[in-house]
């Protein structure tokens, strides 16, 4: 099993978010089962600074490989929602694992 360091910044961790984020682990853990350590980042909206969209960056540690992915924001729609924001993120970070190559 992964370990998960989940770090929730202007937004309360709750058992909901955390349950999204171990199932969206797992099915990359599926994927790829080389994965040894996931750090996880997700930042809410920040009513003060103007900006009213989640970003969601996730790092996987795997042996020889880093992935760096999250929920790049793509036009000029905000991710107003944080499950969406997840999901996004989360299909980045597979994209990256398949594009991996590994020597058996």
């Amino acid at each position: 099993m992964t370990q998960l360091t989940l770090d929730c910044r202007h937004i309360e961790r709750s058992a909901a978010l955390e349950s999204r984020v171990r199932e969206s682990l797992r099915r990359l853990e599926r994927l790829n089962d080389r994965i040894d350590r996931c750090w996880l980042t997700v930042e809410g909206p920040v009513p003060e600074g103007g900006n009213s969209s989640y970003l969601v960056r996730i790092e996987l540690n795997l042996p020889g490989a880093r992935i760096n992915a999250g929920n790049w924001p793509q036009g000029p729609e905000p991710h107003t929602d944080v499950y969406r924001a997840l999901r996004e993120a989360f299909e980045d970070a597979k994209r990256q694992l398949q594009s991996l190559r590994w020597d058996s």
